[in-house]
């Protein structure tokens, strides 16, 4: 799909089409591998917040709401990228394990600040004199 390019140079291809990844990385997003990473696969270290979300329930024709908690990534983690730059943000983009359009295993891009990013496209009109 796309070639992520790091500020070093390194090169990753990813399952993020070319226009995304140039948007993305307009917004200082990066490139980061989870082994570098310490703990981010595990839901009980300080990268994670409990979450809780409503949910009705519908077995019986009476409708009872519960609350069910979760562990989510916070929004809010100081990572190292694949350069070696520490960043603080969100996981906008997680590769766990096979993904479509890449054999990239484990890895993650980072987006600085708070969720979400707006992202506006610009189309370029191509015309012959």
């Amino acid at each position: 799909m796309g070639v992520w390019i790091t500020q070093k140079g390194n090169k990753y291809s990813v399952n993020i089409e070319t226009e995304n990844i140039i948007m993305m990385q307009s917004h200082g997003a990066r490139f980061c591998w989870m082994h570098d990473n310490n703990g981010i696969l595990d839901e009980n270290s300080d990268y994670y917040e409990d979450s809780t979300e409503n949910e009705d329930s519908t077995e019986n024709e009476d409708s009872t709401q519960g609350n069910q908690t979760e562990r989510t990534l916070k929004e809010d983690i100081t990572v190292v990228c694949d350069d070696g730059d520490y960043i603080e943000g969100y996981v906008s983009h997680w590769v766990e394990g096979p993904a479509a359009a890449t054999n990239r295993q484990n890895w993650f891009i980072i987006t600085p600040g708070k969720y979400p990013t707006n992202y506006y496209t610009k189309k370029m009109i191509v015309e012959d004199l």
